[in-house]
C-alpha cells in the first residue's frame, strides 16, 4: 500500500531570524519515523536524522493511515522540501543545540515496502550488560520497547522507542522524558570493562538514568522489522 499527497507548507513569519536553509527544495528518499515525542526522517543515501516539520499534519494522518497506530515504525517514504537548519532548546528534541528540519512540501509516494538501498539504515537490536551482570539493557526497535534491568535485577525500567543519532562517532539513543529520561551512548570497538570478559564484545555501552552512569559491554544484531497488528 502507497500513498501520494501534495500541500502547501506555511511558515510562521519570523523562520529567517531563526532558521537557515542549507538544501533546496527536492525530492529526499528516507524512511519516515513517527509517534507523539518525535517525527524523524532518516535519509536513504547518507544515513542521516532529520527532524520534520509538519505544520498542517498531513504527513502524520497519511503515516497513520499506513501503519494504524503503529508508532516509529519506519516507512518508506520520497518527500518533497527543504532543510534547514534551527536552534532548539533545552529538552525539545534533547539537548538544546542546532538541529536539521526536514520541511515536507509534498508527500510523493509512502509505502510499507522499504528498498534494498533503504534497508541498510534500518535500527538494529542491541543487546549489553555491565560486570557480573549488575545491569541488563535491550533495545528492540520493532517491539518498539527498550527495557533496563537494574539495582542487580531488582528493578526494570522500559521506554518507547525512538531511532538513534550519531554524535562524534557514537551511535546515542535519547529516550523517555522529564524525569525519566534514558541515554545509552554506543561505541562500536572492542570492550574492555574491568569484570566483562574480554573479546566476547563488539561494542561498548554508557547508560546514564537519572543521576546514575552505568558502564558495560554488548552487541549489535540485525534484524528484520516485524510489523504489531493492532489489538481487536
Amino acid at each position: 500500500m502507497s500513498l501520494a499527497l501534495s500541500f502547501g507548507c506555511q511558515g510562521t513569519g519570523d523562520e529567517s531570524a531563526e532558521e537557515d536553509p542549507i538544501a533546496e527544495d527536492k525530492v529526499w528518499e528516507g524512511l519516515v519515523y513517527m509517534g507523539p515525542e518525535a517525527q524523524m526522517f532518516r535519509v536513504c543515501t547518507s544515513g542521516e536524522l532529520l527532524w520534520i516539520v509538519d505544520e498542517q499534519n498531513r504527513l502524520t494522518a497519511s503515516y497513520d493511515s499506513l501503519m494504524q497506530a503503529n508508532i516509529y515504525y519506519p516507512v518508506y517514504a520520497e518527500l518533497r522540501g527543504s532543510v534547514r537548519v534551527t536552534e532548539t532548546q533545552d529538552g525539545e528534541l534533547g539537548d538544546a543545540e542546532d538541529k536539521e528540519m526536514f520541511v515536507v512540501s509534498e508527500i510523493v509516494n509512502m509505502q510499507q515496502q522499504i528498498p534494498d538501498d533503504c534497508s541498510q539504515y534500518l535500527e538494529p537490536v542491541y543487546e549489553a550488560s555491565g560486570a557480573n551482570s549488575s545491569w541488563q539493557l535491550t533495545i528492540n526497535p520493532y517491539p518498539k520497547r527498550v527495557s533496563f534491568v537494574y539495582n542487580e535485577g531488582r528493578d526494570t525500567s522500559y521506554y518507547v522507542f525512538r531511532p538513534s543519532v550519531m554524535e562524534n562517532e557514537q551511535t546515542i539513543y535519547r529516550l523517555g522524558s522529564g524525569d525519566t529520561t534514558l541515554t545509552v551512548k554506543i561505541t562500536e570497538e572492542p570492550c574492555q570493562v574491568e569484570g566483562i570478559q574480554e573479546g566476547d564484545f563488539t561494542h561498548s555501552f554508557t547508560v546514564e538514568r537519572e543521576d546514575q552512569s552505568y558502564q558495560g559491554c554488548g552487541n549489535m544484531y540485525m534484524d528484520a522489522p516485524k510489523r504489531e497488528e493492532p489489538a481487536m
